[in-house]
């Protein structure tokens, strides 16, 4: 066994240097829906400085019913929620801690509504008011606010993608013995777009993240989870439909893709999708369909995404490294891991060795 002492003095991450001040900024997202859809309202907290207590007003357009759901994210500790109709389509929403807590982390949603969508296309306000960030002190830290918008839509944005795993790749084909063991989950692994399969054929290798963009650096609009297959299109919830139906209008979007272990790859330039004909996305062609050079040769001209990225950071460090060695001193039966790189169900010195590789070669996600 290789000991993680050992590996983190001999592969040590480099330093990254600490970015810009951000502030303390409460934000809701743009949301995009059809008529009759139920659409899910996320209200972002990005904090340098720990804050304990939110107190804000959400105004809904009237497009948007009354909230079905409210509900806090993972990031809370003991934090409750009270809300209530503040004024026609304004609803007051507070995040407490009795036990003088703070939301954990620095970034990401605090808060998920969900609604329905009434039938005037258009896009409409999603406006912040009045709202506080209160530190331990109890003093409003908040530095600013972002709002959305609603944008209604009649008809979905169509697409094909193939792609192919690096470490589940043999043979022109990915490793499917995770589904032949009947051990591949039904409900997708990513919690950001949790989606349930309604059929898994044993041609499925595993699932994978869509996301969309509207310029190469900006925040995702959408995120979907798909099933892949074993010849890489990534597929519909009955696990054999290719033609990928979006929750996005048409438009010209950058596509994300984004797996458990692998580091994540972005298509080399926008893509102009409609709802008539579906734009066919191929990454396995050439380094030049991937953002950045992201994309890692395999030999007979074709490429794939980077294995190795455990953690989800993006990059390919020691991180990595210490997931994968405290999951195989567990002694782990076959099953699902993430720490599982080639698809073969185990976790074992191979997995580390295809993480070696692409570390010491510099490898990581190059979507900015």
């Amino acid at each position: 066994m290789i000991s993680a002492v050992a590996v983190a003095l001999a592969f040590t991450a480099p330093v990254q240097a600490a970015g810009a001040a951000t502030g303390n900024v409460l934000s809701v997202r743009d949301v995009y829906g059809m008529p009759g859809q139920i659409v899910t309202i996320y209200v972002d907290l990005e904090n340098e400085d720990a804050v304990q207590n939110c107190d804000f007003k959400l105004v809904l357009p009237a497009v948007l019913s009354a909230p079905i759901s409210v509900e806090l994210t993972e990031r809370k500790q003991d934090h409750e929620l009270s809300w209530s109709l503040y004024e026609p389509d304004t609803y007051r929403f507070l995040i407490l801690s009795w036990g003088k807590k703070t939301l954990p982390g620095n970034s990401g949603a605090i808060l998920r509504i969900t609604c329905q969508v009434g039938a005037n296309v258009g896009t409409y306000q999603l406006l912040i008011q009045d709202a506080k960030a209160v530190n331990p002190a109890y003093e409003n830290v908040l530095t600013g606010t972002r709002n959305a918008t609603v944008t209604v839509y009649t008809a979905p944005a169509k697409v094909r993608i193939k792609t192919w795993l690096e470490g589940f790749h043999v043979l022109g084909l990915l490793r499917t013995d995770i589904r032949a063991a009947s051990e591949l989950p039904w409900t997708s692994p990513y919690p950001e777009a949790v989606r349930t399969a309604s059929s898994l054929p044993t041609s499925i290798a595993d699932w994978i993240l869509l996301e969309l963009r509207a310029t190469a650096d900006g925040p995702a609009l959408q995120r979907q989870s798909f099933l892949l297959k074993n010849d890489g299109f990534l597929c519909e919830m009955d696990g054999s439909t290719t033609t990928l139906t979006l929750d996005m209008p048409p438009g010209t979007y950058w596509l994300v893709l984004r797996h458990r272990n692998h580091a994540a790859v972005m298509s080399a330039t926008a893509q102009a999708l409609n709802s008539t004909t579906a734009v066919y996305y191929d990454f396995i062609l050439a380094p030049g369909q991937f953002y950045g050079g992201g994309g890692k040769a395999l030999g007979g001209g074709y490429h794939a995404m980077p294995c190795g990225d455990i953690s989800g950071e993006g990059s390919l460090t020691t991180v990595d490294y210490v997931a994968w060695y405290h999951r195989i001193m567990l002694s782990p039966a076959p099953g699902y891991h993430r720490e599982d790189l080639n698809g073969d169900r185990l976790v074992n010195e191979s997995d580390y060795s295809l993480w070696l590789n692409n570390a010491r070669a510099g490898w990581d996600s190059r979507v900015p």
